[in-house]
Protein backbone atom coordinates (compact mmCIF):
# COMPACT_ATOMS: atom_id res chain seq x y z
CA UNK A 1 0.00 0.00 0.00
CA UNK A 2 1.29 3.64 -0.79
CA UNK A 3 0.84 5.84 2.05
CA UNK A 4 1.60 8.69 -0.06
CA UNK A 5 -0.56 11.83 0.19
CA UNK A 6 -0.59 11.90 -3.55
CA UNK A 7 -2.04 8.62 -4.06
CA UNK A 8 -5.12 8.37 -6.30
CA UNK A 9 -7.25 6.66 -3.60
CA UNK A 10 -7.28 9.69 -1.49
CA UNK A 11 -8.66 12.53 -4.03
CA UNK A 12 -11.82 9.91 -5.08
CA UNK A 13 -12.35 9.99 -1.03
CA UNK A 14 -11.99 13.73 -0.73
CA UNK A 15 -14.35 14.37 -4.00
CA UNK A 16 -17.07 12.25 -2.62
CA UNK A 17 -16.77 13.87 0.88
CA UNK A 18 -17.11 17.57 -1.02
CA UNK A 19 -20.55 16.33 -3.27
CA UNK A 20 -22.49 15.52 -0.41
CA UNK A 21 -21.46 18.70 1.16
CA UNK A 22 -22.88 21.36 -1.48
CA UNK A 23 -23.82 24.86 -0.37
CA UNK A 24 -27.05 24.60 -2.50
CA UNK A 25 -28.48 23.04 0.48
CA UNK A 26 -28.88 26.35 2.07
CA UNK A 27 -29.67 28.22 -0.57
CA UNK A 28 -32.58 25.70 -0.97
CA UNK A 29 -33.75 25.53 2.06
CA UNK A 30 -33.77 29.66 2.08
CA UNK A 31 -35.60 29.80 -0.85
CA UNK A 32 -38.12 27.32 0.58
CA UNK A 33 -38.77 29.51 3.63
CA UNK A 34 -38.88 32.56 1.57
CA UNK A 35 -41.77 30.68 -0.99
CA UNK A 36 -43.86 29.53 2.14
CA UNK A 37 -43.66 32.79 3.39
CA UNK A 38 -44.65 34.60 0.51
CA UNK A 39 -47.49 32.23 0.08
CA UNK A 40 -48.95 33.11 2.90
CA UNK A 41 -48.62 36.47 3.34
CA UNK A 42 -50.30 36.47 -0.28
CA UNK A 43 -53.01 33.97 0.91
CA UNK A 44 -54.04 36.38 3.99
CA UNK A 45 -54.01 39.42 1.62
CA UNK A 46 -56.30 37.15 -0.69
CA UNK A 47 -58.91 36.36 2.35
CA UNK A 48 -58.71 39.69 3.20
CA UNK A 49 -59.81 41.45 0.03
CA UNK A 50 -62.03 38.80 -0.53
CA UNK A 51 -63.89 38.95 2.85
CA UNK A 52 -64.13 43.09 2.65
CA UNK A 53 -64.59 43.74 -1.15
CA UNK A 54 -68.27 42.50 -1.61
CA UNK A 55 -69.46 45.52 0.76
CA UNK A 56 -68.35 48.59 0.07
CA UNK A 57 -67.71 51.50 2.87
CA UNK A 58 -67.84 54.93 3.35
CA UNK A 59 -68.25 57.64 5.72
CA UNK A 60 -69.95 60.05 3.77
CA UNK A 61 -72.80 58.35 1.57
CA UNK A 62 -76.08 59.84 0.05
CA UNK A 63 -78.53 58.47 -1.97
CA UNK A 64 -79.42 60.53 -5.16
CA UNK A 65 -82.91 60.96 -6.05
CA UNK A 66 -85.74 62.89 -5.52
CA UNK A 67 -88.99 62.58 -3.33
CA UNK A 68 -92.27 63.06 -4.65
CA UNK A 69 -94.82 62.81 -1.90
CA UNK A 70 -98.01 60.92 -3.23
CA UNK A 71 -100.88 61.99 -1.46
CA UNK A 72 -104.75 60.95 -2.40
CA UNK A 73 -107.57 63.70 -2.75
CA UNK A 74 -110.10 61.74 -1.74
CA UNK A 75 -109.82 57.74 0.74
CA UNK A 76 -111.07 54.68 0.43
CA UNK A 77 -110.12 51.28 -0.11
CA UNK A 78 -107.95 50.00 -3.25
CA UNK A 79 -109.98 48.38 -6.41
CA UNK A 80 -107.25 48.11 -8.46
CA UNK A 81 -103.61 49.42 -9.53
CA UNK A 82 -102.96 50.33 -13.00
CA UNK A 83 -99.49 50.94 -13.01
CA UNK A 84 -96.16 48.67 -12.43
CA UNK A 85 -93.33 48.18 -10.26
CA UNK A 86 -91.00 50.78 -11.28
CA UNK A 87 -93.28 52.39 -14.46
CA UNK A 88 -92.33 55.73 -15.67
CA UNK A 89 -95.56 57.98 -15.07
CA UNK A 90 -96.58 61.26 -16.01
CA UNK A 91 -98.68 63.97 -14.18
CA UNK A 92 -102.43 62.90 -14.22
CA UNK A 93 -101.97 59.35 -15.26
CA UNK A 94 -104.70 57.36 -13.25
CA UNK A 95 -102.52 55.43 -10.78
CA UNK A 96 -105.36 53.41 -9.02
CA UNK A 97 -108.93 53.46 -8.42
CA UNK A 98 -110.69 53.67 -5.27
CA UNK A 99 -113.77 51.04 -4.49
CA UNK A 100 -117.02 52.80 -5.16
CA UNK A 101 -119.21 51.50 -2.76
CA UNK A 102 -118.34 53.69 0.54
CA UNK A 103 -118.66 56.68 -2.60
CA UNK A 104 -122.48 54.89 -3.51
CA UNK A 105 -123.11 54.87 0.70
CA UNK A 106 -122.56 58.53 1.30
CA UNK A 107 -124.44 59.62 -1.20
CA UNK A 108 -127.28 57.47 -0.66
CA UNK A 109 -127.37 58.93 2.95
CA UNK A 110 -126.89 62.46 1.95
CA UNK A 111 -129.88 62.06 -1.07
CA UNK A 112 -132.06 61.01 2.10
CA UNK A 113 -131.23 63.93 4.26
CA UNK A 114 -131.98 66.11 1.21
CA UNK A 115 -135.37 64.72 0.42
CA UNK A 116 -136.17 64.54 4.35
CA UNK A 117 -135.29 68.38 4.22
CA UNK A 118 -137.57 69.46 1.72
Amino acid sequence: MNTDPGTASEPVAAQTTSARKTPAKPRARGALILGVSALIVASGYGTYQYVTSPWESTDDAYVEGHIVPVSPKASGHIARVLIKDNQEVRKGQLLAEIEPSDYAARLTKVSALVEGAR
